[in-house]
């Protein structure tokens, strides 16, 4: 045999096992690496969400969470509501990654007439579906539509005028919000 085509079989035999075991070696990290659940309704309705309030985490049940005597901070509320505000749920890419995120309108009621609305941003986070970030948006504001569009948060709201009395809003607005450094919501 040729020791010219033997060094040349043995060097093309060499790189290709090199080429198998290397591919093999990152498919076994892409499939072993922990991949978080796509994020859907069902998802963010039945999560895990921090009320800053009451400084504690609620779970919501099929998008709400209602109980009495609840404890917060120190004092006991004779009702405790979080919900999500009118099914005020939008998903796309926020972070760039091509992976989806989730922008929910949540609506808290602590037993008094205010209701509290805040924009919560749902990603993942070492392999775990979570919420992000939160911003509030006001007492009994009403939001009107949410969507995410071009990586940004869009809200058609009615916010208070300075003469509106607290039940009705009737400043229109649109807010654009975007999320930066992967953990904080900016006003566009």
């Amino acid at each position: 045999m040729d020791k010219t085509f033997s060094g040349k079989y043995i060097l093309s035999f060499s790189i290709v096992a090199v080429v198998l075991v290397v591919g093999g070696i990152f498919l076994l990290r892409q499939t072993s690496e922990p991949q978080p659940a796509p994020i859907s309704i069902e998802l963010v309705k039945n999560m895990e969400y921090y009320d800053a309030e009451c400084d504690t985490r609620v779970k919501l049940q099929n998008g709400i969470s209602e109980q009495v005597n609840y404890p917060c901070k120190g004092e006991t509320l004779p009702g405790f509501l979080i919900r999500i505000y009118n099914e005020k749920i939008a998903f796309g890419d926020l972070t760039h990654d091509g992976e989806e995120e989730a922008a929910v309108i949540l609506s808290a009621n602590y037993g008094g007439s205010g209701d509290f609305r805040r924009l919560v941003i749902i990603g993942s986070q070492s392999g775990n579906t979570t919420e992000i970030v939160s911003k509030d948006l006001g007492d009994r504001t009403i939001i009107n539509t949410i969507s995410i569009q071009d990586s940004r948060i869009v809200l058609d709201i009615l916010t208070h005028a300075s003469q509106d009395p607290a039940c009705c809003p009737t400043k229109e607005e649109v807010v654009e919000y975007e999320l930066i450094n992967g953990n904080e919501l900016r006003r566009i």
